[in-house]
């Protein structure tokens, strides 16, 4: 049927249907979740606890144990209590269904996961896919969180959700809801793609064009620490420093961390700044400062940059080819403890290039750069639509 958008809806005389549907035009039913679900999950014995182990990430569902947590992440032991989870099973994390933390499993050859998880089915009446993007909806977090009293955080137990009502359309509506949805996730993956495929491609540049070092400055000729601390009553902003750059504290953190009389402890940095953290530099927590004046942890590190283009600079510096360098000294000993002094980043090596070279190349990421601006804002306006859909969608 073709897709329309429903009248606004008056309460007093449909308040069953959504905003947004096909051509069908029943009211939705209101159910028991408990009613259309079957509970899931038997113990894994003998060769079952040789299936593949998942845990469940709130980003992509089922995410493989071993690639999320390493070698660690569980033991022998742990696994003898481990549920098997075959197709179209879900499994979510009862502490964290609030936050999207539930996975419906699409792999033919069955698992295994925590026995910490709930695990349950679907009856024939209930389309999986479509109950799946509905438990991963604003709509039914709200539900969940409406269980838990004095923002006491409260687990949801397979019980809470057998008790949850919710309303539903018939399923050949449901069909139609879910196949329209794949749609717009389809368009999300691969602009998705997109971005990745842009990316891979201005890392291979970058790090081809800083391969050859045979011919290179110190990078003491271009850096100098900064070392000054805030006075107290300053104003600076407070940030953090990841992978993704400089942010606020308070957009990474419930709340800011600052003491009114401890500000004066904090390390400035200030515009065109290198900043990298010393213990975290092997997973690529280095950037150009291109926020502002601001303090942070004095765990980081800050430098001046001297006669090069901070940019050029913080292209070297943030590449592969570098970090790979400035590790190199650390190989053979456990240097996820060690950290990067401040003397030895000072002692790594810049290829020495032309202005002529410089210029093209910058232009060049330039370029690519723009071009993954642009394909990032189209990914925004997709997971918009999205979001709308959703939230007109289910009621």
């Amino acid at each position: 049927g073709a897709w329309s958008l429903m009248e606004e809806n008056k309460k007093d005389k449909v308040p069953n249907v959504p905003n947004l549907r096909f051509d069908f035009h029943d009211e939705y039913s209101q159910i028991l979740i408990g009613d259309y679900i079957i509970q899931r999950g038997k113990r894994a014995k003998g060769d079952e606890l040789k299936y593949t182990a998942y845990s469940i990430n709130n980003q992509i569902g089922f995410s493989i144990q071993q690639e999320q947590w390493g070698d660690a992440s569980y033991t022998k032991l742990e696994k003898n209590g481990y549920k098997v989870i075959e197709y179209n099973d879900f499994a979510y994390n009862p502490a964290r269904i609030n936050v999207g933390s539930i996975g419906l499993y699409k792999e033919k050859t069955p698992c295994i996961v925590s026995s910490l998880y709930v695990c349950f089915a679907t009856k024939s009446k209930l389309n999986p896919d479509y109950l799946f993007k509905y438990l991963k909806s604003d709509k039914f977090n709200k539900k969940v969180l409406s269980t838990q009293e004095g923002g006491v955080r409260t687990y949801f137990f397979y019980d809470k959700l057998q008790k949850t009502k919710a309303y539903i359309p018939s399923l050949a509506e449901q069909n139609k809801i879910n196949d329209f949805l794949d749609l717009i996730n389809y368009r999300i993956e691969n602009q998705n793609k997109i971005i990745e495929d842009l990316s891979a491609l201005r890392k291979g540049i970058i790090d081809s064009f800083f391969k050859d070092i045979s011919d290179s400055t110190r990078l003491s000729d271009y850096l100098e620490e900064r070392k000054t601390y805030s006075e107290k009553g300053e104003g600076y902003e407070h940030v953090t420093l990841s992978k993704e750059g400089i942010c606020p504290k308070t957009d990474r953190y419930d709340r800011d961390f600052l003491v009114k009389n401890e500000d004066k402890n904090y390390k400035i940095t200030k515009l065109n700044d290198i900043c990298y953290n010393p213990a975290n530099l092997k997973f690529r927590v280095i950037c150009l400062n291109d926020y502002g004046n601001a303090i942070f942890s004095p765990i980081y590190v800050t430098f001046e940059v001297k006669n090069i283009d901070p940019y050029y600079l913080s292209l070297y510096l943030t590449s592969e080819s570098f970090i790979k360098r400035i590790l190199k000294y650390q190989q053979g000993t456990v240097y996820e403890r060690m950290a990067v002094s401040p003397e030895d980043f000072c002692k790594g090596m810049i290829p020495n290039k032309s202005v002529e070279e410089i210029g093209s190349f910058k232009s060049i990421i330039s370029v690519i750069d723009k071009k993954i601006k642009l394909e990032r804002n189209i990914l925004e306006r997709f997971n918009i639509q999205k979001s709308y859909l959703l939230d007109n969608l289910f009621i």
